[in-house]
């Protein structure tokens, strides 16, 4: 047997669980920060709807980073199961993609970065702080849905 493989060949990974739930978590955070960039796109429109309505662009943070964290709690299920680690990573993770996209605005038309922005990400993700003990609850009662998603390559239990 090599070292550092299991009885199969495989690595162990740095969770336990083999490679394959890091390599998922690295995939859909990938994912996840290119679906964050693509809202450059919309500078413009984005730009207009701020300066008509102002004030929404905060609320839109707030919600949209409260979904971008149970995007990333949902990726880590896996590679991290104790619900209490895994919604620091979470977090972490999430506010590290909101710095990543406030960053990334400085570098496209009509818009910049802003310290407001980055404050309601961080609110939005509280927000999902806030929420991650009931999902946790429902998921471990078994009527999450995190039980009915489940990734086609993913082997059922």
């Amino acid at each position: 047997m090599n070292e550092g493989f299991g009885e199969e060949g495989t690595s162990e990974g740095p969770f336990g669980h083999g490679w394959r739930p890091v390599v998922e978590v690295a995939l859909g955070l990938a994912a996840l920060g290119m679906l964050l960039a693509c809202e450059n796109l919309w500078a413009s429109t984005i730009l207009s709807v701020s300066r008509r309505y102002p004030g929404i662009d905060k609320v839109a943070h707030v919600v949209q980073y409260a979904g971008v964290f149970f995007a990333v709690w949902w990726l880590l299920g896996t590679a991290v199961p104790k619900p209490g680690p895994r919604a620091a990573l979470a977090a972490a993770l999430a506010m590290l993609l909101g710095t990543n996209d406030e960053v990334l605005q400085r570098f496209v038309a009509d818009r910049r970065f802003d310290l407001t922005d980055l404050a309601a990400n961080a609110v939005g993700i509280m927000l999902g702080l806030g929420l991650a003990p009931l999902v946790a609850s429902a998921e471990r009662a078994g009527t999450g849905r995190r039980e009915a998603v489940r990734l086609p390559w993913r082997a059922r239990k």
